[in-house]
């Protein structure tokens, strides 16, 4: 064989090696973000949420100046966590009576009202009765949007303020 034969053997045996190690360090990778994922969207075993608080914040004239229902909502099952991840407040409205006598003891929502220029603080205490596998919160707004978002159970806490047509979120230290 020629030295450039042995040279192609060599180069396609360290190009085979380094594929196969990267695939195994790849799926190792994968594992690793895969139940990072799951450890932060609480996907393990229910639980409550472990915040220090929830704050809520309307500002003036949110919600055109009208009282907004927030609903801090806590599933026990996979499949209704999922479809919740990407459901919007309007549709969780909508359908909150049908989803509670569906999944009786699989959903826990915490409801409360809020009004323009008031901050309502949903303590530790309170949120303990929300034991989920994942935590989402809808915001009844009337303007058009998602209003909806997938909250982190193992976040120290958050502060959500509620503007004209639309809400935001902090996390807090």
């Amino acid at each position: 064989m020629t030295y450039v034969a042995y040279v192609f053997r060599a180069f396609a045996a360290m190009l085979l090696a380094s594929s196969l190690t990267a695939c195994g360090a790849l799926g190792y990778l994968s594992d690793k973000v895969s139940s990072a994922t799951d450890a932060m969207l609480g996907l393990n075993e229910p639980a409550a949420p472990d915040w220090s608080a929830l704050l809520l914040v309307a500002a003036k004239g949110a919600r055109d100046d009208r009282a907004a229902t927030v609903d801090v909502v806590c599933v026990s099952d996979k499949n209704l966590s999922q479809t919740l991840s990407k459901t919007a407040a309007k549709d969780w409205f909508d359908n909150t009576d049908n989803l509670l006598a569906t999944y009786a003891g699989k959903i826990n929502v915490i409801r409360r009202e809020i009004v323009p220029q008031q901050s309502l603080v949903i303590s530790r205490e309170a949120l303990a009765d929300c034991v989920g596998l994942t935590a989402h919160l809808f915001v009844d707004y009337t303007s058009d949007g998602l209003h909806a978002v997938n909250l982190d159970m193992s976040a120290n806490g958050y502060k959500v303020f509620l503007d004209k047509s639309q809400f935001h979120i902090i996390l807090t230290e």
